[in-house]
This record gives structure tokens, sequence and C-alpha cells, in this order.
């Protein structure tokens, strides 16, 4: 034990996390909060952990250091907290971050309000950036304070030990200890909530829960793991347990928390699980589930509610039935039937539904409860002196195809004065809505409306506007449905940031969104007003007047939100009443101020090395509210500004402060790292977007460029910047945007992919990169989606004001969503195919990723030899190019439909889609896409990819329209035949796409390859290649993570002197690597179109059992193998088709330092394996000799 007593404890356990752990300490050690001990407890590392944390201890006093032998997670929370001497006391994670404000602001909290606990928001953190949590989203939608449990049931989700401060008294007085075992944290954070007499709940981020990219998978994503349900239900059972015996009243909360987060995973674990595995799954589903009142199954969503109840009552073959009908898509378009006896009840039409020989009851398909209210508002704006509200609203699962299907009211309800005024409504066709519903099973498309109301019918009464207060509320009724409520929904833009104006000589009326979604139209009377906000250098200057007298006691206060800090008060300077004004100001004859804010007063220094700093570029705001105080104890008034007067900003020592106006139109000041903002943002009749803004910073700081990152990929472009004094300008299209080429050649740029395009700015000031911000009086105006070519593309803020540009292709409403995708399969495809085949080659590569792989190569030569063929190629989203003359056909869009329905060839290599079905007088030729080394399709015993339970269906189904199978060799023919379900005609040609390695001119379409890369002449290339892994499917449809064990950093600093690393995971794997991880060695490619291009290009391969190893073998160049994970892979994961150890033509690597030293001596390993490597090539590359495609070309078009 020390002597010192902190204010707050942190407890630090930690074990083999070297690679975040710094990070994680430095993110306490900068809080600002400076009265903490930092208690890190090593539970026996074996890593470089333990040097970071003494490295810590030895130079910061208040950190402290616990050794001890691997014990897990509890006992090493539980021996720091033995040691703790705060007042208060938390714990952290030792790979994830702490916000800087966050034990500032849990603890001022609760010294303010007694409570034994505050709690806060949690972002996850990923390699591209911090993303929402889905498991923390409903307990942090608002600040609550000395709430609890009981009168807030949501906080039964909030069960991380992390995101909370706990007053230590409260602790030890119920002597709380975290258990062994994984999931330790439930058990105690849902008896503190319990036993706590209020919680503390903030909405502000606190911590940031790291989703980590390498050194393995998470105890949460090894949800798959029959040990790691065995624990999940331990602690379900005890803290269930728990809540019968002490809070038998709060039990159903927590029951209603299990089923739509405990059991869902277990569902989805039973999806992938042998038989064995789903039996113990059931019994230990149904060993809770029985002490589960029936009540709570009314309570959550009705698929939720379905496979719980299945599941508990192990009725497991109709439990995998409903997941069948779930994963072809067919929930999204199930019919709603009407219960035959009692009251108006509604179900979908599931598996089984009404068929009394499974004995599922029909409650178990209500979803009466879900066919909610769904009321948006889409724009405001004023005509004249009438409001216009357009929006749109619809009843979840009730059709609005027609006017006549259902009714729309809109309202207006003063909930004080209990009056209420009825719209006239204008109805408006809306297919959008449709298009964006993500349903298919009805249309609602006549759900638009719009409204007007003149402003003096919002009086309390004529010319009276206290308690103006209106509430937008919306009813909808039809199929026999009725409901009414308000708005839930607000869109960015006019809605969000609507015009208010002066309605008499002191009431502004101002329609604005809450924070909960509802719309409100509020008058309020002006007691203190800002009519001028203006920078100068260090300061901000405020003129304004104020409904009561002024005297030397009167002053301006800004208050900090987050807390921590004491206000800030400066005085208000009595003025001279002023002349007539503009028109707009407000009224006349007040007492009018002016007062200077010190911008040094409202910033603490920010440290660029702080990885919070670094890694969260748009978390690091804080708000000031500002008040004018009058002295001699007269009430404080909030000050007021119109939209237009804000915007004034001062930077200071790296910060920024920015004057702005609330959605209600109140004065307040953001203080955050400095960055460029937008003002003005346009389009030229050239398709290019232009951003125009200034920057409050010196010269010398400002940034030279912009980035463009790809929220989900990483994938970037560069914007240059031309600056005039402290004003910038850039220009770029984004359809094509300069940046990385395609295969198609060096002239073929790209667009920007689909979705989400973060705008950053690498600044001297932040030392990190910062998020460009837009100004905030553009946020009601920004143009909306512009559309250029196939794709649509719109600037749209996030967290407030941040930009990032959203890509979408730019279909018509009849061909986006899933209804649709049903329409134009049901209507459209029919009469397509009634029409003649034409002459028509159509290409599909990886569901329309990519032009490669072997369609490209037989797409080159169907070209040479039949010249006048028309040729399409299916894009998902545009990120390639073909050559002059071939058309590209969005996926699901009206000429895809089409190009299949009456094409004569069909090309692919994978699935085609599901609605495809051959027919006469069509060839359809599979190529494939690999030699296999692990099994594939119907081989596969036990599939762990998301479509495992219906990919044998699918897969048969499938090769059910294929005329013609390519085969690569020998080897491959039988497999490919047994494995995908094909009985027809197979072609042992060789794979065409392995020609280009083959052929004349290879060197120098190399050198061309290289160039467009910008590759450095004269280094050795490594292509590093994996696979990805079936096993590492994310919850909840979060693809597959990919831990990256190799060590890029350790390999670039060995050798990045004379070699480069192309790095290219797998598409499936969802996470990726830092944008700048060992810049300057590694070279991301993973987007790069075409392998083959990266496989002409590079001097040795390193993969594991990705089938690439057979192209390359081809070239006889080195191949390396890093197998880390080999007997896993091989016993549980997918299995191998033969002798793998014995085979393989190179060496079998396990460590990031075996992969270094193999790359150092690459002659003495040609030496040990040439003659593995011999007969490999020989076995599986004795077709490779450039006239592969030639000889499946001269088959198909022999074919007719």
């Amino acid at each position: 034990m020390w002597a010192q007593v902190a204010r707050l404890s942190v407890v630090v356990p930690f074990y083999n996390v070297e690679d975040y752990f710094e990070a994680a300490l430095e993110s306490i050690a900068r809080q600002t909060l400076s009265d903490l001990e930092v208690i890190l407890v090593d539970d026996g590392s074996a890593d470089g952990s333990t040097l970071i944390a003494k490295s810590y201890v030895s130079r910061d006093p208040r950190f402290h250091l616990l050794q001890q032998e691997n014990a897990g997670l509890g006992p090493a929370r539980n021996a720091g907290a033995r040691h703790a001497t705060g007042q208060y006391l938390a714990f952290a994670d030792s790979d994830d971050l702490v916000s800087p404000h966050a034990y500032a602001l849990l603890t001022g909290s609760l010294d303010k309000t007694g409570s034994d606990i505050a709690t806060g928001a949690v972002r996850r953190l990923t390699a591209v950036g911090p993303t929402p949590s889905r498991l923390h989203e409903g307990p942090f939608r608002k600040t609550v304070l000395r709430t609890h449990v009981s009168r807030f049931p949501a906080l039964m989700q909030d069960r991380g030990a992390w995101n909370k401060v706990y007053r230590r008294p409260f602790w030890d007085a119920h002597g709380f200890e975290f258990p062994r075992g994984v999931y330790e944290d439930a058990p105690v954070t849902v008896r503190a909530h319990v036993l706590a007499s209020s919680v503390d709940v903030f909405e502000d981020v606190v911590y940031y829960w790291r989703l980590r990219d390498s050194g393995g998978l998470s105890i949460t994503e090894r949800y798959r793991e029959l040990a790691n349900i065995e624990y999940r239900m331990g602690t379900v059972r005890d803290v269930g347990g728990f809540l019968a015996a002490s809070a038998p009243a709060l039990k159903p909360a927590y029951d209603r928390s299990v089923l739509m987060s405990d059991i869902r995973l277990l569902v989805q674990a039973f999806e992938y699980a042998t038989d064995e595995d789903r039996a113990r799954i059931a019994e230990l589903a149904a060993g809770y589930l029985d002490t589960v009142d029936a009540s709570v199954y009314g309570t959550v969503p009705m698929p939720d509610r379905l496979r719980g109840y299945l599941l508990g009552q192990r009725k497991l073959p109709e439990l995998l039935e409903v997941l069948r009908f779930e994963r072809r898509g067919e929930a999204a378009g199930s019919a709603v039937a009407r219960r035959a006896a009692g009251q108006a009840r509604w179900c979908a039409r599931y598996p089984f539904f009404g068929d009394a020989g499974h004995g599922i009851p029909d409650d178990m398909y209500d979803i009466t409860s879900e066919m909610t209210l769904n009321a948006c508002v889409d724009g405001v704006g004023w005509h004249g002196r009438k409001l216009r509200i357009e929006g749109h609203a619809y009843i979840h699962r009730v059709s609005s195809a027609t006017p006549s299907q259902c009714r729309i009211q809109v309202m207006l309800h003063n909930s004080r004065t209990r009056r209420t005024i009825r719209l006239p409504v204008t109805r408006v066709s809306r297919p959008d809505v449709t298009a964006g519903s993500e349903q298919a099973a009805v249309s609602y498309e006549w759900s638009g409306f719009a409204v007007e109301i003149s402003a003096r019918r919002l009086a309390t009464l004529p010319g009276v506007w206290r308690g103006a207060d209106w509430e937008l509320r919306v009813g909808v009724s039809g199929d026999g449905f009725q409901l009414e409520g308000p708005v839930t929904a607000v869109l960015p833009g006019s809605a969000q940031w609507p015009e208010g104006r002066w309605v008499s000589s002191d009431v502004w009326l101002q329609p604005a969104p809450e924070h909960d979604g509802r719309f409100v139209i509020r008058g309020q009377q002006a007691r203190a007003y800002v009519t001028a906000c203006t920078a100068s250098e260090d300061t901000l200057e405020i003129e304004g007047w104020a409904s009561h007298p002024l005297t030397a006691a009167t002053r301006v206060v800004a208050s900090r939100r987050q807390g921590g800090v004491a206000a800030v008060r400066v005085p208000a300077e009595p003025v001279p009443a002023p002349g007539r004004g503009q028109e707009g100001d407000g009224p006349r004859g007040r007492h009018s101020f002016r007062a200077q804010i010190p911008v040094g007063a409202l910033i603490r220094p920010q440290d660029a090395s702080s990885p919070i700093h670094r890694m969260l570029p748009v978390h690091d705001e804080f708000t000031w509210d500002v008040s004018l105080n009058p002295g001699e104890e007269g009430a404080t008034s909030r000050l007021s500004i119109a939209a237009v007067k804000a915007g004034a900003r001062v930077a200071h020592r790296g910060r920024e402060v920015t004057a702005f106006a609330t959605h209600f139109g109140s004065f307040s000041l953001l203080e955050r790292t400095l960055r460029p903002v937008v003002t003005s943002l346009e389009w030229t009749a050239d398709q290019r977007l232009v951003l125009r803004g200034d920057y409050a910073g010196g010269w010398q700081d400002r940034p030279s460029g912009l980035i463009l990152r790809h929220v989900r990929s990483g994938r970037q472009h560069s914007l240059p910047l031309r600056w005039e004094d402290r004003t910038f300008t850039t220009e770029f299209a984004p359809g094509p945007a300069s940046g990385l080429a395609t295969s198609a050649g060096p002239g073929n740029p790209i667009p920007l992919a689909n979705g989400d395009w973060h705008v950053l700015a690498p600044t001297p000031a932040a030392g990190a990169e910062v998020a460009v911000a837009l100004d905030r009086r553009l946020l009601a105006g920004l143009p909306g989606y512009h559309r250029m070519g196939v794709h649509a593309v719109e600037a749209r803020p996030y967290n407030t004001d941040a930009l990032r540009l959203h890509v979408r292709l730019d279909r018509a409403d009849d061909e986006r969503g899933p209804f649709a995708a049903g329409q134009l399969t049901k209507q459209y495809y029919p009469r397509a195919r009634a029409e003649p085949l034409r002459e028509l080659a159509v290409f599909d590569c990886f569901g329309g990723r990519t032009y490669a792989c072997n369609p490209r190569a037989i797409h080159d030569e169907l070209r040479r030899v039949r010249p006048g063929l028309e040729c399409a190629w299916v894009t998902r989203d545009l990120q390639f190019g073909v050559p002059e003359g071939t058309r590209l056909v969005p996926a699901g869009s009206r000429p895809h439909f089409e190009a299949l329905a009456q094409a004569r060839y069909v090309i692919v290599n994978d699935e085609l889609p599901h609605w495809f079905r051959r027919r006469e007088g069509q060839t359809c030729l599979q190529t494939w896409h690999g030699t296999p080394l692990k099994r594939i399709g119907l081989d596969i015993a036990q599939p762990q990819f998301e479509t495992g339970l219906v990919y044998a269906d699918v897969l048969r189904q499938a090769a059910a329209n294929w005329d013609l199978l390519l085969s690569p060799n020998a080897f491959s023919t039988p497999v490919l035949r047994r494995a995908l379900g094909y009985d027809g005609e197979v072609l042992e040609t060789g794979y065409p796409r392995n020609d280009a390695l083959h052929q004349p001119g290879r060197d120098e379409r190399a050198a061309v390859i290289r160039g467009r890369l910008g590759l450095p002449a004269g280094k050795r290339i490594v292509l590093y290649a994996p696979t990805w892994r079936d096993n590492a499917a994310r919850p909840s449809g979060g693809g597959y993570g990919f831990d990256l064990h190799l060590d890029l950093q350790a390999m670039a600093d060995a050798l990045g002197d004379d070699h480069v690393l192309l790095l290219r995971l797998h598409t499936n794997a969802s996470n990726s690597p830092a944008a700048n991880i060992a810049s300057g060695f590694v070279t991301p490619v993973t987007c790069y179109p075409d392998v083959t291009d990266l496989l002409l290009i590079s001097d040795v391969l390193v993969t594991d059992y990705s089938s690439i190893m057979f192209d390359f073998a081809g070239t006889g160049r080195p191949i390396l193998f890093y197998t880390y994970d080999l007997a896993d892979y091989r016993d549980n994961v997918r299995g191998f088709y033969f002798d793998f150890e014995s085979q393989a033509p190179g060496p079998l690597l396990t460590t990031t330092a075996d992969v270094i030293g193999a790359l150092r001596d690459l002659p003495a390993v040609r030496r040990t394996y040439q003659a593995a490597y011999q007969a490999f090539a020989g076995t599986y590359c004795a077709l490779d000799d450039g006239q592969a495609a030639a000889r499946a070309v001269r088959r198909l078009l022999g074919s007719r």
C-alpha cells in the first residue's frame, strides 16, 4: 500500500497487450483530472507489456505496479481494487482508450449528485476510427442524473466495468468482486446498478472499446465456441439468480436484455455448430429460459422471440428451418396475417405459423407491437408568413402504395394548454421512402405529406406567446390499423436546422428537433440576445441586449458542459442604447451590453502526442454554454443568437473556439482542435466538387492538402489545397476520382467507392489528422445528392458539423432496395426472358466486384476472336474500368436483369444472382476461382460462413444453371465436380487468369504495373496475400475478422532498405490495418482490382492456405507459407484435400522472425525446396502455358 491518497483510483490489469498498452496508459495519464492514481496489475505477461508498465511507474509517481501469476482479468481487477486508496474507483482495460475529460466529468457529477455510480457512453474503436457501440445505444441516448435501473431499465444493457466511476465506500460496503473466467463484468455491474442509491448517466462518450485488428480474436468475437458459451450462460445464470432473489421486479428487464443479446448470440452460434454442440447450446439456453416469465417474450421483437422460444423448447429442427428461411432472405418480404380469433392482432408468416402439428403458439409470431408509426420530417422552410413542413409517415408493414390505402393526419399539440391544431395535408408521392425502407413486403409510395401553418396561429392567445411550445404529431390509418404519435426522426438539412423568426417584439419562434427526434415549434421570449459576435486576435467580442437592467456586477458566463473546469466570467459592459439597426436584429430600446471573452481562458492545452488526440480527431470537442448573469441574485438567462450572426472563430495554441447557435437558438461556443472549415460547397458543370473554406491558424500550421478516406475499407485519396491568405480551395471529380488506377490501364481512374468517405486534414498544429468541418451556417442548405453518371454523391454532416461524402449508385427509386428487387424479379425479369436472345456475352467476377480473374482473360480472348460480339460486365459499384467497347451493367439494375435474361453467353467465376435461370439457347460457363487446397462447397462438413445453413441448397441450385465448368488441372477436375454438385461437362483447360504470367510481353506489362503503384526500382517486391478465416465471423453480420499476426513494423525495420511489401487481404476480411502502418515499406493493395497483376510484379509470395499459391507456382519464384494456425485451420476450420505439409513448395513458417529470416536467405529456400517445388508445379501447373483462355473460348463458341 502506498501512502498518498488520491481522488480517483484507476485499476488497469494487463496481459500480453504490448501493441495497445502504451496508448491506453497515455489516455489515462493525460486526463483533465490529474488527481488520480493508476494501479497497473501485471497478470503474468510474457511480452513487452511489463516493460511499458515499469517505464510509466519510473517517470510518473501516480502509476504503481502489482505483479502476479496469471489468474485472469477478474482476480487481477480485484487485486488492484484492494490496493486502491482513492475516494472513487474506476477500471480500464489495457487495450482501450479513455476520453480526456471522462474522469473529471464522472467524478464531478458524483460530487454534485451524491450518486453511487456515474457512467457514460461508449464507442467501438477500429483501425479506421470510432464507430457506435450497439450494446450501448439504448442507455446513453441522453444525460439523466440521479436515476436508477428500476426507473431506467435500459441500464440493464450497461454491463461493462470500464465506462464507470464508483464511489469507493459504496464499493466496499457491498464487497464487490469480479469472478474468475470470462464475462466477469456483468456479475458486478448489474449488482452495482441494483444496489446503488442512484446513478448518473451521461450521453458524453467517456470510453473507446477497441475492436482489435491483431493479437487474436477477442472474447466477444469467440462467441461461437462452446467453452465461451458455457462461460456466458454461467454469468447469465449468476446474474439472473441474484435478481430473482434480491430484486425480482427487475428480473424481467434483465431477461429482456438476455433474449436480445445473449440468447441472440447463442442462436448465431447454434447455426454453425455440430449436432452435438447444438444439443448442448439448447440445454444451456433452456436452463435459463425456463426461469423467464412468459410475459417477457412479448416485449422483444418477433424474430428474437421466436428463435428464443424454439431454442428454449428444444425444437431444434424448427429453429434450423426458421434460420434457413432468414438466410434465404425471405424474412424481409414475409407477409402479415391477421389472427382469426380474439382482438385484432397481426402475425408474420414465418415457418410453421398456423401449423398446429408443431405446437408453436401464435403469440410467438405476433408483430402487432412492431407495426409502429414511422414519422419523419424531411424539410422545413418559410413560404411568406407560413411555415411549411414536409415529411413522410407510414405504419411498418402496412401498405401505402396508393393514396386510398392509408390516411395521413398532421397536427400540432400544445401539452401545456392542451390545444391541438389540425393542419390541412397535401399528399406527396415518395417512392424513395420505399427504396430506403430495407423491407420487401409493401410499398410506402404515398407516405409523403406537406403542411403549412401561419405563425400567428401558434400564439397561446392572440398576441400572447407564453407557453407556446408545439409538438408535431402525425396520425396514420390503413388496413384496419390506426396510430398517432410524435415525429420519430428528422433528416439532416433544413429539417434539422430550420430558420427561426421574430413573431413579436421580444418573441422568437423556432422550429427544431429535440434530442429524442421529436419535432417542436417553440415560441421563446428573448431575455438576453446577441446581436453581433466578432473575432479578434485572442478574444470573441459580443454585443447584445438584455431585458433587465445591467449593473457593474453583470457578467457573461461561459460554462463547460463536460464539467471539470471552472466557469469563465467576464464583465458585461453597458453601452448606450443603439440606434435603428438592421431589420431582424430584434427589438430595440433594451439594455445593451458589450463583452470580450478571452479564448485562452476556455482552452486547456492539448498534447499532440496524446493517443486520443492522434486517433480520435473528431472526438476532442468541448461545448461552452454562454449566459448572462445580472448579479445581485438576479436570474441567469441563456443568451440567444440567430444562426446567421454566429460563426466567429478564433485560434489559440493549436485549438480554436467557434461561436454557434444551438437548435433552439441558444448561444454556445465550441472548443476543439484547430481545423479547416468549409464555408462553400458547389458543383461545377463538368461534375467537379469545389470546396472553399478558411483556417483560423497561422500559415505555418495550415495543411497542404486534404484526405478522403473510406470509412470501412480505409482506402484513401489525396486532395491538394490552393491557399490565398487564410482561405483555401480544392476541387475534384468524385466519379472518377484521382488515385489508384484500374487494371484496365492507367488512363482509367475509378470513381469513389460506395459508402461514406471522411474528409480529413493532416495539420501540424494537431500533430494528427483532424476532421474537416462544415460551417454550421451551411447545414440547413446542403445541396443533397448530386447525380454524376451512374453515381450520386451527397455531402453530409456527422457529429454535428464534420464533413463526409456519401456515395451510392444512382439507381431509380424503383430499382433500389429489397422491395424494388422483388418487383424486378417477379415482374420485369420474366418479361425480359420472353424476348429473343441476343449476341451478347455477360461477365460477372466475384459478384460484380472487379474486372479480373478467369472471366477477364476469357473476355479479352473472346473480344479478340469475335470483335463484333456485344460484351457487358456486371459491376457492384464501378470500382474498375473495362476496355472500350464493353459496357458496365450495375448489379440489380434493370439493364442487369435484361442482360442476364437475353445474353447468349454468361461467364461467371462465383455465384450468380439467385433469380437467374438459364434459358434454352444460353450457355453458362462457370470458371471458378482457384485450385482447391482447402475443402470447398459440398465437401465442407460444417460451413462456418454466414450462409452456411443454406449454402448446399444455393450451390446445387446454381450448378443446375451451368453448362460448362472450367478446371485448372487434372487434380481439380474430380474435386470441383463433386464439391460443386455439378454433373455436366468439365473443361480441363488450365486457368485463363494465369495466361498473363506466361505470355510474351509480360515484362513490359509488369513495368507498367510497378509504375502505376509507384514502387521503387531496385527493391525486392514481396506480396503477402493470406486467405480469410471462416470461423472469424463477427456478431450480427459484421463480416469476418482477420488477425494480422505478421508484425509489419518489425519487417519494415529489418527489410525496409531493400524490400517493399504489397499487403493484400482477402475481400471477405472486414477489418483493415491502419492506413499509415509501416509507411514506406507497406503498400496496401487489397482494393487493387486484379491480383494477377500483383503476381506478375512480385519477386516472392508469402501466403498461407490461399489458392494463390497454385497460380504463383507456375512462375518458378519463391513461395513462403506463414502458417501460424496450421493445425487449427486444417483440423477445425476447413480441412485439406492433400497432405499440405509434405507437398508444400516452400517453408511453413510460424513467426515474423521466421518470415524475415527466410526473406533474407531466399537462395537457401530455393535449394532446400527445389524438388518439392518442381513436383508441386508439375502436378498443379502443367496447363499454365499462356493458352488456357484460347482453349476455353474455342469450346465456348463451339457449344452453340
